[in-house]
């Protein structure tokens, strides 16, 4: 009988002592999992600068049922955290990724943990945000090239094509833009002519990559996936349409008088010359009525056939499973073939319109690209005429030679276009309300890089003489400064 009944108590000693073993090791799944982090690695520039890494930091966290009163009493002063109300958790985070402070202070107190953990790094945070994005505190990338290369990140460093001194020029002039004119936004892309390599991307505001909460502001969204109109410099693209169907040279006469009518709408000239003109001259005065009859001749078909040759009618997979997307009109008839020639009727992010440029300044059906692996050249086509390549740079040029002088840098041969379009609010345009772009290139005789700059919305208080005092700060103030940065950086020569 007592051998029984010592046996008995054996077992439930036992059964007691195995409960408490296990109730005391919450601290073990805790330890297990950050032990076992995969470390994520670098995220680079094309110059191997770093823009992403992980960095190794210790965290704090407690068992609530093992804190006596004065580990309740640390932790209220020390974290602010009320025990009493986390007290049926099996664990509770005090602190991830605490202070040298904060762990020398809470060391050798009962209940209380430090444990090795990792975060993610960004020293470039805001510059970088929208093609880098982020990770959560697990280590998870959710947006931008975290979130594309989310699994080869734990084993392969992932090398971009940005530059990161070009990206910080374009991120500084981006966010003076913004600044002087009080706009809603402003967004920039420079694209690498040769090789489709996008070498900065920037829009401002921007979230900040170390505080992931600011990705969530609707403000801070990338403008440059944004499918908006775009206004006047389509024509440039209109233009290398006409020039590829043969219909017109530079020289040929065209008809930019009075008006054109297309069912109840009319289409009129912003700064009309009201006669006829070279076809080169209806580019440089951003002749409306000119490029809308020119497009008419070329008809929908081959609009819409030259709109895909260029990449205008694709989604532009920019990064592993992440689009730019294009907004394209329902109905694709004689008013779309007209609106569409000058940029209104269709919405086209930043990327399709620098890599159609680049498609037609190099001939070929061309990709742009954010990340080094991508290798694309076996699979270009030529697609674009020498002469309309040749004739699209002389347009560009003369458009800076004739209109924006002061931004001429001798030996750079900058080209470009500028356009403004109204914005459209429940289906209605608003007067003053705009989206004002620049687009260009240079050295023009062999261009090296696109840019484009765009801004929305500038304050018309701004604005002394309307969009053009916008196209010229950005032109003789922002444009020529970066042009000059980005010549000395890449050591281009003048010729």
């Amino acid at each position: 009988m007592r051998s029984k009944f010592i046996f008995s108590s054996f077992i439930i000693f036992y059964s007691i002592l195995l409960f408490r073993i296990g109730f005391l090791s919450y601290k073990a799944p805790v330890r297990k999992f950050y032990n076992k982090v995969e470390v994520r690695k670098e995220i680079l520039d094309c110059q191997n600068e770093v823009l992403a890494f992980t960095e190794e930091t210790k965290s704090i966290y407690c068992i609530p049922h093992q804190l006596n009163s004065n580990s309740i009493s640390f932790i209220k002063q020390t974290f602010n955290i009320d025990i009493n109300i986390h007290k049926k958790k099996s664990f509770l985070w005090l602190k991830r990724h605490a202070s040298q402070n904060e762990i020398n202070v809470s060391k050798h107190k009962k209940g209380i943990i430090i444990i090795k953990d990792h975060r993610r790094v960004y020293p470039y945070a805001n510059n970088t945000s929208h093609i880098i994005g982020y990770c959560d505190r697990n280590l998870h990338g959710k947006s931008g090239a975290e979130l594309s290369f989310n699994t080869s990140l734990i084993n392969n460093t992932l090398q971009l094509t940005i530059d990161i001194r070009i990206q910080n020029i374009l991120h500084n002039i981006i966010k003076e833009i913004s600044e002087e004119f009080e706009s809603e936004d402003a967004s920039g892309i420079i694209v690498d002519v040769e090789s489709g390599e996008v070498k900065a991307m920037v829009s401002y505001p921007s979230p900040n990559s170390n505080i992931p909460s600011t990705y969530l502001k609707k403000e801070n969204r990338n403008h440059n996936l944004s499918a908006i109109e775009v206004g006047s410099i389509l024509k440039l693209h209109n233009a290398a349409m006409c020039l590829e169907n043969q219909i017109v040279n530079l020289d040929s006469v065209v008809d930019a008088t009075g008006t054109l009518q297309i069912g109840e709408f009319e289409v009129t000239d912003f700064f009309g010359k009201d006669k006829k003109m070279t076809f080169l001259e209806s580019v440089r005065f951003s002749s409306n009525i000119a490029t809308g009859r020119l497009a008419l001749e070329i008809g929908v078909d081959k609009q819409k056939n030259f709109f895909r040759k260029i990449g205008f009618l694709n989604h532009i997979e920019w990064l592993p499973n992440q689009f730019a997307k294009p907004l394209l009109p329902k109905r694709w008839g004689k008013s779309t073939v007209v609106t569409a020639s000058y940029g209104y009727g269709i919405g086209l992010t930043s990327l399709h319109i620098t890599q159609s440029l680049m498609r037609i300044l190099s001939g070929k059906s061309r990709n742009i690209t954010f990340y080094a692996s991508n290798n694309q050249s076996n699979k270009e086509e030529k697609i674009i005429s020498k002469h309309t390549i040749e004739s699209i740079k002389i347009i560009m040029r003369t458009i800076i030679k004739s209109a924006y002088r002061s931004i001429n840098i001798d030996g750079y041969e900058i080209g470009g276009k500028t356009g403004t379009a109204n914005m459209c609010e429940n289906g209605v345009y608003v007067e003053g309300k705009n989206r004002v772009s620049y687009l260009g290139a240079f050295p023009m005789h062999r261009p090296k890089y696109i840019f484009l700059i765009q801004t929305t919305n500038p304050k018309k208080s701004k604005l002394k003489y309307g969009r053009y005092v916008v196209a010229s700060n950005v032109l003789t103030q922002k444009v020529r400064y970066a042009v000059q940065e980005i010549a000395s950086i890449e050591n281009i020569e003048p010729i």
